[in-house]
Parts: structure tokens; C-alpha cells; sequence
């Protein structure tokens, strides 16, 4: 239960929160804004910056929130979706609106696929777990003209 680790820091977004741990959890997760919660306010554009690595433990690019990132920096077509939701700020409840892409999955195990085959990445196992390890820049460059290509 991660998020609930003595020292976790999440981020405020009420639908794309992020919860990160260590010297620069704070930093990672600071001013996530509402609007484009995957996009170049988000906790994935402040890990690209920093170099990060992404580690799979039994899962796959189907489930690669990193390449959401590089949906929205990718000059793809991409529809508009408005949400409503309440939230609670300095101890009052009120509703905020936001907007984002409407992000789409279905293509992640190619595109993944494709990355793993033409840059590579480390792979073992963690437990019983297939594990997978690569750096989150490479990946979401690689994906951002993957998607302009074949998307």
C-alpha cells in the first residue's frame, strides 16, 4: 500500500494522482495541474526531466501510464473530454472543471513492442515476477514518433 508509506507525497489531481517517496517526492509531484493531468504539468513530465527509470513487475506497455506523456507531446489527432468533479481545498468542498485528451490504450503493446525491439530495455525477474526495466525519456521519444507514424 504504497501511498500510505510514512514519508509519501501525492499529488492533488482528483483523477491522475500520483504518490511518490524520497528526496524529490515533493518536487515530482508539486503543481499537478488539472487541466492535461498526463501532460506537461504532470508527475510523468517531472520524472522525463529527471531522467527516470520506468520498472514493470509482472505487467506490460498495456498498462504504461508513461506513454500518455508522449500521447499528448505527440501531433496526433486527439478529442477533448471536459470532467466535473468536487473537490475539498483549505477545509472548504466546491467543484472544479478540467479538461484532457481522451488517451487511448489499445496500440501500447505495439508501440511498446516496437521500443523494446529497436532500443531495448533490461529485463529479469522481481520474486516470481517477469520484470522489466528502461529509461522513461527513451521511451516516451520513442513513442511520441511511433504515434505520429502509425497512429
Amino acid at each position: 500500500m504504497f501511498p500510505w508509506v510514512s514519508g509519501t507525497v501525492r499529488s492533488r489531481h482528483p483523477e491522475f494522482s500520483f504518490a511518490a517517496w524520497g528526496h524529490a517526492a515533493e518536487e515530482i509531484t508539486a503543481d499537478h495541474g488539472f487541466d492535461d493531468g498526463l501532460g506537461e504539468h504532470s508527475p510523468l513530465a517531472r520524472l522525463y526531466d529527471r531522467y527516470a527509470d520506468v520498472l514493470f513487475l509482472g505487467t506490460d506497455h498495456s498498462t504504461n501510464t508513461s506513454l500518455h506523456l508522449a500521447e499528448y507531446r505527440a501531433d496526433i489527432p486527439a478529442e477533448r473530454t471536459s470532467n466535473v468533479v468536487p473537490v475539498a481545498e483549505d477545509g472548504e468542498r466546491h467543484r472544479i472543471e478540467y479538461e484532457n485528451i481522451e488517451t487511448n490504450t489499445e496500440d501500447f503493446p505495439e508501440l511498446g513492442t516496437a521500443f523494446e525491439r529497436e532500443v531495448g530495455c533490461a529485463t529479469g525477474t522481481v520474486g516470481a515476477a517477469e520484470s522489466k526495466l528502461m529509461n522513461q525519456r527513451e521511451m516516451v521519444d520513442f513513442a511520441v514518433d511511433w504515434l505520429e507514424t502509425n497512429r
